[in-house]
């Protein structure tokens, strides 16, 4: 393992070790194979569920369970939040592993911010950081005018379907 990855997976499992919530959580992942790929590259990362712990990986031997990809602040955002879906977000392969692990990331008590710093310094991490609330923030209004929208579109629908019905 890289020391990047190390530097990231011990603290990771430390954090996760202190959530009460994790042992069910993992349960659920337990040997589910996460392939994470950063946009923009062609390097990817595979986490490896156990009962108790995150490994990450650079290759995996078995076949990945689903495929994500986005830019780091896209899975930032998703990490801290609950969102259902980015326009710049790809997913294949089991989508309700996707949804049920976005889920539980976005309320597991981890803190972003002391596992960055350490790989990518206190500059970074701030941008990064930053970068994933203005993403989660334009997501948030995206989904609000949809549904604004929808609303209005189903409305003037009805308001047709109905002079039609009364002519």
């Amino acid at each position: 393992m890289s020391v990047l990855l190390g530097g990231v997976e011990a603290p990771l499992n430390q954090m996760l070790a202190l959530d009460p919530a994790t042992p069910d959580h993992l349960q659920k992942f337990q040997q589910k194979i996460v392939e994470l790929r950063m946009t923009g590259t062609a390097q990817s990362f595979f986490i490896l569920f156990t009962e108790d712990k995150i490994f990450i990986q650079t290759a995996s031997l078995r076949t990945k369970d689903v495929f994500i990809a986005a830019s780091p602040a896209v899975f930032l955002a998703l990490a801290l939040s609950p969102l259902e879906r980015h326009p710049n977000l790809i997913i294949e392969g089991d989508l309700l592993l996707a949804r049920d692990l976005q889920a539980w990331m976005s309320t597991a008590k981890i803190d972003w911010a002391r596992l960055l710093q350490p790989i990518i310094g206190t500059t970074g991490t701030g941008f990064v950081l930053q970068q994933a609330e203005t993403a989660h923030k334009t997501f948030t209004r995206m989904k609000q005018r949809f549904q604004e929208n929808l609303t209005d579109y189903v409305q003037l629908f009805l308001l047709a379907t109905s002079s039609r019905r009364l002519s």
